[in-house]
């Protein structure tokens, strides 16, 4: 077995011949971990297209986000914040790390 892109590759028979199998990951292994989004924008009195509109996105790319369906990538926690006025740590944790 090979674990390809969060694919899993296994060596099976078809037909009599051995032939890769692949097996794709469920929407959950691909969804992002847990974020605190949808709590601050709140928090801030901010609605979907509020956001959005600070973001010069759509609000569906926001509930994406907030969702999980959509990656929070190192440029979002950083536009997020800025739109959030919050450090973009503080997006995904509800405390910065500290420096050690």
């Amino acid at each position: 077995m090979v674990e390809f892109w969060s694919s899993t590759i296994t060596l099976g028979h078809i037909g009599g011949v051995i032939a890769p199998r692949v097996s794709r990951p469920t929407s959950e292994a691909l969804s992002s971990p847990p974020n605190r989004l949808r709590e601050l924008r709140e928090a801030r009195g901010l609605t979907l297209a509020d956001l959005a509109a600070r973001l010069g996105t759509t609000n569906q790319q926001v509930s994406h986000l907030e969702l999980g369906k959509r990656q929070l990538t190192v440029e979002w926690l950083r536009r997020l914040g800025a739109a959030l006025e919050c450090h973009p740590w503080s997006i995904v944790e509800a405390e910065p790390p500290k420096a050690g």
